[in-house]
């Protein structure tokens, strides 16, 4: 049994806050610092909790308003 590709692409903005822990590929804004360095603009794939987002590169929290744009990997 195939699983279903439920994503739907780019979409501009944060995703919306969870607290559950669920995936979601984002794009940060430029200004925005990672681990002390300007981030690439390439996407980065975090787990939502607590109001924060949460990297999977050493673990860094990003704020919401860090977002450029997002890809929901979990829907409700």
């Amino acid at each position: 049994m195939a699983l279903e590709n439920n994503l739907n692409g780019w979409v501009d903005g944060p995703p919306s806050m969870r607290d559950d822990g669920a995936l979601a590929i984002v794009e940060l804004h430029r200004n925005v610092i990672v681990d002390g360095q300007p981030n690439s603009g390439e996407p980065i794939i975090v787990t939502r909790w607590s109001g924060k987002l949460k990297t999977t590169c050493a673990g860094h929290r990003l704020s919401y308003d860090d977002v450029r744009k997002h890809i929901d990997i979990v829907k409700d």
